[in-house]
Order: structure tokens, then sequence, then C-alpha cells
């Protein structure tokens, strides 16, 4: 039987279809919290250009049961029948060359009331810019 699902909403988060959001060197100015509620994946969608050269993006992307407390997603090692398990740290993606628009997409499993998403670029004075859309599905 394949995996299929009742409710797929889609919406901008940071940004827009016609207007980028201008990052900066804090997550502050461009975190964004969703009510994912009953849902099982969030699927992010990032369209990125950097200003300069080299120039890195980091998402922080975290969830929590009663959308106040916030806890870090985590991932997990297997190794000779013990599982460790690490904080899954905020995910960086380099955009090489300036003014080049990078597309991508990254999911996370869900199970919780709310996610806030946060978003950053490294560096101290010309910023590039980003929309964020998401698409949460469940049942």
């Amino acid at each position: 039987m394949a995996l299929s699902y009742d409710i797929q909403p889609t919406r901008y988060l940071i940004g827009s279809g016609s207007a980028a959001s201008t990052l900066t060197a804090s997550y502050s100015g461009n975190t964004k919290t969703v009510n994912v509620g009953g849902m099982s994946q969030l699927v992010l969608g990032v369209v990125y250009t950097p200003a300069e050269n080299g120039r890195i993006i980091s998402i922080k992307v975290e969830v929590s049961f009663d959308g106040t407390n916030w806890l870090y997603l985590t991932t997990e090692d297997r190794n000779g029948g013990v599982i460790t398990i690490h904080l899954r740290e905020p995910e960086n993606f380099t955009g090489a060359t300036m003014a080049t628009v990078y597309p991508f997409t990254r999911s996370y499993p869900i199970a919780h009331k709310a996610a806030r998403i946060s978003i950053k670029e490294n560096g101290t004075d010309t910023f590039g810019t980003v929309i964020v859309s998401y698409m949460s599905s469940g049942k």
C-alpha cells in the first residue's frame, strides 16, 4: 500500500513568490513559526540568491509540543548495537556564485504542535535574499 496524505497545504513562510526577504547575520530577522499539529512531515522549499561568492546560509528547525518551549530535532547513529542520539544542528548550504539562484528542498519528520524555522547568512555587510515556502503533510 502506498503512502498518501489527505492534507498537504503549501504556503510561503519567509518572503513570497514575488518578493524575496533580505537575509542578515542573525536568525532573529528571518524566523517564523508554523502550526503543524496533526501533520507528520514538513518540507521546506528554499530559493537562495547570494549577494557575494561563497556565502553560506544556515537553516535551523526547532519543534514544540506547546508553541512555547522549543526543542531541536535529533539524528542518530547505530554502531555495534548501540544507538547514539545527536542534536540536529543547523544545516548549512553554500551559494558558490553571487547572483545565482539556488533552489532546493529539505524534509523533516514531525509529530509536534508547532515548528519554528530560522535562517541566516554568514557575512558582515552585503547579504543575499531568500524565499522559503513550506508544505506540511498529514491525514
